[in-house]
């Protein structure tokens, strides 16, 4: 132990109660070679029960920091869903397709072309965890009514039209399209492009 000091915090007391009285323990850590300063309200214990107590619960501290993700929540389960790199991959795979350009196929064409692919990464990437492949399937409804778009002059500059057209098809025939057989609700990206 370096410093065990109390001080006092008047600005912190209300009227007719005593200041607020704090700890400042400071410790030499050897492994670090460095001084480490803990600041407590915790005036019973003797100063080294002190640093030994901040110091557990700094690792703890730790511990829960390294459990955290990109996006600061706890990481404290595991979802076997699609990797955001193989995402990214199907993402690439759609888009060079190029459905947009196949204006001299219709429909069912295009579902005997592409289904196989859907169909199979439907099973692998959504076999427990289904929901996490919504994104990417959508992507392939938005090229749909890209495909559709382009294909037919009722549809040429309505691409919102375009995208209900392709969500009344889902819902007429749901079998068309593997992704079109999910649980997701059919039609639901109508007005999402």
């Amino acid at each position: 132990m370096v410093r065990d000091q109390i001080i006092c915090f008047p600005r912190l007391k209300r009227e007719g109660e005593e200041p607020v009285l704090f700890r400042r323990v400071e410790i030499w850590d050897a492994e670090k070679q460095e001084a480490i300063v803990f600041l407590s309200n915790l005036l019973a214990f003797g100063a080294t029960t002190i640093a030994a107590i901040y110091k557990d619960r700094w690792q703890v501290e730790l511990f829960f920091k390294a459990l955290k993700n990109r996006y600061s929540k706890y990481f404290i389960n595991f979802s076997p869903a699609i990797s955001d790199k193989a995402g990214k991959s199907i993402r690439e795979e759609i888009r060079s397709w190029d459905l947009h350009l196949r204006s001299d196929k219709a429909i069912e064409d295009l579902s005997r072309m592409f289904n196989p692919k859907i169909r199979g990464w439907l099973q692998y990437y959504g076999r427990y965890y289904r929901s996490a492949m919504y994104p990417y399937m959508r992507q392939l409804d938005r090229s749909l009514a890209h495909w559709a778009y382009r294909k037919y002059k009722k549809l040429r500059g309505h691409l919102r039209r375009a995208t209900h057209w392709i969500a009344r098809i889902s819902r007429r025939d749901s079998k068309l399209f593997a992704h079109w057989q999910m649980g997701e609700r059919r039609g639901s990206m109508a007005g999402a492009v």
